[in-house]
């Protein structure tokens, strides 16, 4: 996940990401992040919570987003 991240921000600012993380715990790709959504299959869902307050969000089926 973290070469994603890497080669998205040659791109520009990445506002969110958002899906499974599954086993990812590399937090510290998501400095800067403004929405985080990881949904059911994202392992540290609590850890992220806990890092993230602001930026977390729990995602599910039917979840919306705007930017």
């Amino acid at each position: 996940m973290e070469k994603f991240i890497v080669k998205a921000r040659e791109l520009g600012k990445i506002k969110a990401i958002i899906g499974g993380f599954h086993g990812f715990n590399k937090f510290s790709y998501f400095d800067n992040i403004e929405v985080i959504g990881a949904c059911h299959c994202t392992r540290h869902l609590e850890l992220l919570k806990k890092q993230f307050p602001k930026q977390f969000h729990q995602v599910c089926v039917g979840s919306t987003f705007s930017f």
